[in-house]
């Protein structure tokens, strides 16, 4: 079948079917240039052509746009007449190279994006901080992003932290209004968990102990087996106490960037804030401190109990953290 037969569009010769596919086909470079912005614009607020020149489409309040922006933005690219007319109606209105429909839609065209950077770094921090689900975080952080949009001004120059304060204290202020339920964790539950973490914790130390005790003793194959020299002992000394230092270091790590470790995650244990929130690194070492010795976290368990009559290790009440069940 040519198209460029006269006869090609004779309907006694062109099927519906065919016809249809046709007109399709010369269509997609329509869908092309409506969906091609409102994908990229839509996901990175920006397009190939605008990255070129540091250009980023952003709200009149300095935040990404949403994809129904994007959407309403591309709309007039389908005709190139369109776009022109949108172009004549914002100069018109108002002397600039700004588009009617971004008038409308309260967007605009920047060189700088940083501004959009900096409030979806600070969404995302809050986020981080929240100890719910990632589908629960994408509710609140979307309910997040609104009320910014609707308290920082169109026009008038802002500061996060001075707006809002840090992402710590604007988390602290969700969690307030969010209706959760504190669920302890079972003593011997936590236990359990403490006493896999303890297994963890001492093999990672002796691995990593086995190191440096390998590297001296590939040039110094005696080194461990006679002390000379008061060097000599403080090297013995300190390789061989790297499994204490892990009984620190490995709660620490787990806990401050994930707020619990091999263990609690085991039995769904997670160590927060008293408010909710995820705990500050702080806070992780204030806790970890009494896991160097058996005896210490004894002590530590006691005291809690005598000031709180629940099973709470006293440096948890100092660090003003909990152990709950998500």
């Amino acid at each position: 079948m040519n198209i460029f037969d006269p006869d090609f569009f004779n309907t006694t010769r062109v099927t519906h079917i065919a016809l249809t596919i046709f007109l399709v086909t010369i269509s997609i470079p329509l869908y092309v240039i409506l969906f091609y912005p409102v994908i990229l614009e839509g996901k990175f607020s920006t397009t190939i052509g605008k990255r070129i020149f540091g250009l980023w489409v952003i709200n009149n309040s300095g935040i990404k746009i949403t994809w129904k922006e994007a959407f309403i933005r591309s709309m007039t690219k389908l005709l190139p007449l369109l776009l022109l007319i949108d172009a004549l109606i914002a100069i018109g209105q108002k002397i600039s190279a700004q588009r009617a429909t971004d008038m409308v839609l309260g967007t605009r065209i920047v060189v700088n994006k940083r501004e959009l950077d900096d409030l979806e770094d600070f969404i995302e921090k809050v986020s981080k901080l929240l100890p719910f689900s990632s589908q629960n975080k994408e509710k609140i952080t979307a309910e997040l992003r609104l009320d910014l949009r609707e308290t920082i001004g169109e026009t008038v120059p802002f500061d996060l932290i001075t707006s809002f304060g840090e992402p710590r204290k604007v988390a602290k202020d969700i969690m307030q209004g969010e209706d959760w339920v504190v669920n302890q964790a079972n003593p011997i539950f936590r236990t359990i968990a403490y006493i896999i973490d303890l297994v963890i914790s001492i093999l990672i130390g002796i691995l990593i102990m086995f190191i440096p005790m390998g590297v001296i003793t590939y040039f110094e194959p005696e080194f461990f087996m006679y002390i000379r020299t008061y060097i000599q002992m403080i090297i013995i000394l300190f390789v061989a106490s790297i499994p204490l230092y892990s009984l620190v270091i490995y709660p620490l790590i787990l806990e401050g960037k994930y707020s619990t470790t091999i263990g609690k995650y085991m039995f769904r244990l997670k160590v927060l804030d008293n408010s909710g929130i995820k705990i500050s690194w702080n806070q992780a070492l204030i806790r970890s401190l009494s896991k160097i010795f058996p005896l210490l976290i004894v002590i530590d368990l006691l005291e809690g109990y005598r000031k709180k009559k629940t099973f709470c290790k006293a440096l948890d009440i100092i660090a003003e953290s909990q152990v709950v069940k998500i």
